[in-house]
């Protein structure tokens, strides 16, 4: 039994619309419009139109990769159905095409050509980059969503950089309650500066909430105060809350 992966945590970022004038060339001009958008990642949920010419290309073989058949027909071709996506930039496109009492099925190539006019509607979603890797077993493409890498802030107190590691282990919440900026972690001990390196509460929490030993060492408030704000001011807003 196949073993199904989904991929969770995405959200709808935008729905673009893309109209397209005749002669226009389906697989090119969507490919363009992403570039020209920066979208490297979109799902082509619907389209509509009429084709002056027709290409498409299925797989002729269970193999990998496979031969392919192509049919190319001249229009007037009549879109029924169109969905795909465009993965790292590329474009899979999957048609379905009426002509006369005819119907098209396969994958769009280079070479469908807008007849009057065509409209395709994409949704970006957010936070995620799509794209096909090869397994490393059989070579066959595979989906997968993944989300940007983005460089952790620079954060300093008194002139010294505060490591992002130990920042990560505390609740965002837990340093602005407490004036208590992690700096450091040696071993099972976390380094934290606190304006009130006293503060049994604060000290008991972060021990909970991290299972470390806390080592607080005193720091100007007015220090700490700089700090969370460049990491805070920073962050991804969804991050810092």
């Amino acid at each position: 039994i196949a073993k199904l992966q989904a991929f969770r945590g995405q959200t709808a970022e935008e729905i673009i619309v893309a109209r397209m004038e005749p002669g226009d060339d389906i697989v090119p001009a969507l490919k363009s419009l992403a570039q020209d958008l920066q979208v490297t990642s979109a799902a082509i949920i619907s389209g509509a139109g009429t084709l002056e010419h027709i290409h498409l290309e299925n797989p002729a073989s269970v193999v990998f990769p496979a031969p392919v058949s192509a049919i190319e027909r001249q229009g007037p071709g009549q879109i029924v159905s169109a969905q795909g996506m465009i993965l790292s930039g590329e474009v899979e496109l999957n048609l379905v095409v009426a002509r006369r009492a005819e119907l098209y099925a396969g994958r769009a190539e280079v070479g469908n050509l807008v007849l009057h006019s065509a409209e395709f509607v994409l949704l970006r979603p957010g936070k995620m980059r799509w794209a096909r890797v090869s397994d490393p077993e059989t070579g066959v493409p595979r989906f997968v969503a993944e989300a940007p890498q983005v460089a952790p802030p620079t954060v300093t107190l008194m002139d010294r950089p505060v490591d992002p590691a130990a920042v990560a282990l505390v609740p965002p919440s837990f340093i602005r309650k407490y004036a208590a900026m992690p700096v450091a972690k040696s071993d099972n001990t976390l380094v934290v500066a606190m304006a009130d390196p006293n503060n049994v509460e604060a000290i008991d929490q972060i021990q909970q909430v991290t299972g470390l030993k806390i080592h607080p060492i005193q720091v100007p408030v007015q220090e700490i105060a700089k700090a969370m704000t460049a990491l805070f001011t920073r962050r991804d807003p969804d991050e810092s809350a």
